[in-house]
């Protein structure tokens, strides 16, 4: 898959705070698979990869505001 999407010309975009919040979220039960892309895989294949946000005051996350340095800092937390 990753050599398609470097023959195609397509970059990846992760929205890691938003993929983390909803991935398998199923009523009931502890989510059991989260998970962002193979980000490392991808670049080192050359695959043009990068990393944002979309929750901007949502109901995912009602503090976001366009901060890109606040996705790295909840993403490298961990």
């Amino acid at each position: 898959m990753i050599d398609l999407l470097l023959e195609a010309g397509i970059g990846v975009v992760s929205l890691p705070m938003c993929n983390l919040y909803l991935q398998d979220r199923p009523a009931g039960r502890t989510p059991r698979r989260r998970g962002v892309t193979l980000l490392h895989e991808l670049a080192a294949a050359g695959v043009p990869v990068m990393l944002a946000s979309d929750n901007c005051r949502d109901p995912f996350y009602a503090f976001g505001d366009h901060d890109l340095l606040e996705v790295f800092r909840a993403d490298t937390a961990a």
